[in-house]
């Protein structure tokens, strides 16, 4: 192992669009993670349906109900997308 370049020994580490803060634990951060995600692709899927919830929620995978539900969570209005 000792004779091993430090880059296969270290590989690096692909960047993140976020910073890595051992300040913060790692559920809570991944918490944020997911719900910028999750905001970016009902985001992307209700201009791409035009603010239409049943079509957005079959583009996202998820059932109307639920997509009704993250969209009141994240506090997006389908009118919004309509006029986009």
């Amino acid at each position: 192992m000792q004779n091993l370049p430090p880059e296969i020994l270290y590989p690096p580490t692909p960047s993140l669009p976020f910073e890595i803060n051992l300040e913060r634990p790692l559920p809570e951060l991944v918490k944020d993670v997911v719900a910028t995600v999750e905001q970016e692709y009902l985001r992307k899927a209700l201009v791409k349906t035009q603010g239409n919830v049943s079509r957005g929620a079959r583009v996202c995978g998820l059932s109307r109900r639920c997509m009704t539900a993250k969209m009141a969570e994240y506090k997006l209005d389908k009118a919004v997308f309509k006029e986009i």
